[in-house]
C-alpha cells in the first residue's frame, strides 16, 4: 500500500482556478488511473491558500506508474503555475508492517525515513 500526500501554498487569488482544474480535469484523471483507490482534495479552512491531496495506491507500482506517465506531466505542468511552493510526502506500507516514509520538497533532494511495526 502506498499513500501519497502533496502539500501546496496556492498563489494568491488562484484559488478558484485550483478548485476548477481539480474538478475538471485531476479527480477524473486519476478516477481513470489503474490502481488508485482513494482520492482525497483538502484544505484548510483557517488557510485557505494552503492545500492538501492524499491518493491511496495498491499496488505501490501503480503510483509509480502514474508518475512517470505522459498525463502526469502534463497534468502537472498546468497545476504548477497555480503554486507559490510545494512538497510531496510518500508513505510505503508492507504486509510485515515495515515501510518508509519519503519526504521531498519537489527538489531533487528528498529525505528517506524507515521504520519497523511493533
Amino acid at each position: 500500500m502506498h499513500l501519497r500526500m502533496v502539500e501546496d501554498l496556492v498563489k494568491e487569488h488562484r484559488e478558484p482556478q485550483l478548485r476548477e482544474l481539480y474538478a475538471d480535469v485531476i479527480l477524473p484523471a486519476l478516477d481513470n488511473t489503474p490502481g488508485c483507490e482513494l482520492t482525497a482534495p483538502l484544505r484548510l479552512h483557517e488557510q485557505p491558500r494552503h492545500c492538501l491531496s492524499l491518493t491511496l495506491w495498491l499496488p505501490e507500482e501503480a503510483a509509480e506508474n502514474c508518475v512517470r506517465s505522459v498525463k502526469y506531466s502534463e497534468t502537472t505542468a498546468v497545476v504548477e503555475e497555480l503554486f507559490e511552493e510545494g512538497s510531496a510526502w510518500e508513505i510505503r506500507l508492507s504486509r510485515d508492517r515495515t515501510g518508509s516514509l519519503l519526504l521531498s520538497r519537489r527538489s531533487p533532494r528528498s529525505v528517506r525515513i524507515r521504520f519497523r511495526g511493533g
